[in-house]
């Protein structure tokens, strides 16, 4: 091969290595980085919140979710984001998973302490959540899915 061909040729390969690498940061992906994450937090609550049972099962059954919220809440946050708007539904999600841990933690005590007025004041925090999540992840779908 001459030396104008080689040159050719690494800079064929360089310019393809460069878009390769600048696709991988693309909306596209980072939308497939988050949603990949809020998924599993998803299987991983909709499997906890299945495993039901007798009235102390379901205590533990709620420190189990509070735990897998904490442990998604740090997932959501690590994953590395460019886009400003995924930047704002990544915090908004991690802080539903935040405040959504602490209201199961706040159901727990109330639970174990016989409060009904705490546990109507955690669960009226829960339901809330529940909408919060849902509008975040149509807010995520409707921007990833945008062209």
């Amino acid at each position: 091969m001459s030396l104008s061909r080689r040159t050719c040729a690494i800079a064929a390969t360089a310019f393809s290595l460069t878009i390769l690498t600048t696709g991988c940061n693309s909306k596209v992906a980072q939308c497939n980085k988050l949603i990949k994450v809020a998924n599993a937090a998803t299987t991983e609550l909709k499997t906890i919140s299945k495993s039901g049972g007798s009235k102390g099962d379901r205590i533990k059954q709620m420190e189990q979710f509070s735990t897998a919220l904490d442990k998604h809440s740090k997932a959501v946050q690590n994953v590395e984001l460019e886009d400003e708007q995924l930047q704002g539904f990544q915090k908004r999600l991690s802080d539903l998973y935040i405040s959504t841990s602490k209201a199961s933690n706040g159901m727990i005590a109330a639970a174990k302490a016989k409060n009904i007025k705490g546990l109507k004041a955690s669960l009226k925090t829960l339901s809330s959540g529940a909408k919060t999540e849902t509008d975040v992840v149509s807010s995520i779908n409707s921007y990833c899915q945008a062209k």
